[in-house]
């Protein structure tokens, strides 16, 4: 089991046919937040590159780790992880990063990813589902505390608001 999710949900049965039904308004808004939230979770979970960062670095390109998993070769350190073997280099994580973390070389690298704020929008738009950015407490602390002594990311939003 990788994850349980759960909600009342209207009854009609049995005893319940008597008053109409029971739990009348269930599933309500709040419980499929709830389990629109509980997929996400769970499509992280289960995403292809989710464990890739436990394997063995293989070599570097760039400066940048590279692993191996099974026919795939994954491009990344500790957070951002491309695969740069289903990767179709249209560019999109390039375009969307705020943060610029994304560099095209040979292929796609994730450069820069000291930087990365977890927003997710390089793997969400992602059409081959080739990008998977690790999140833990750890690298939450970590850009919390970079950006209580920097304001890089406020300039970067504001930059990127200039060019929209």
């Amino acid at each position: 089991i990788v994850g349980e999710f759960s909600c009342r949900g209207f009854d009609r049965t049995g005893p319940w046919v008597l008053m109409d039904g029971y739990n009348k308004a269930r599933p309500n808004e709040r419980d499929m937040f709830k389990a629109r939230l509980f997929s996400e979770k769970l499509r992280w979970k289960l995403h292809p590159l989710a464990f890739v960062c436990k394997n063995p670095i293989a070599g570097y390109s760039e400066s940048i780790p590279i692993r191996r998993k099974s026919s795939y070769i994954v491009a990344g350190n500790k957070v951002v992880f491309l695969n740069t073997s289903t990767c179709i280099k249209c560019g999109k994580c390039i375009n969307v990063c705020p943060m610029h973390i994304f560099a095209q070389k040979d292929t796609i690298l994730p450069m820069d990813e000291k930087n990365c704020i977890q927003c997710r929008l390089c793997a969400d738009n992602c059409p081959t589902f080739s990008i998977y950015i690790r999140e833990s407490f750890l690298n939450g602390l970590r850009i919390a505390l970079r950006e209580s002594f920097s304001n890089k990311l406020q300039n970067n939003y504001k930059a990127e608001d200039n060019h929209h």
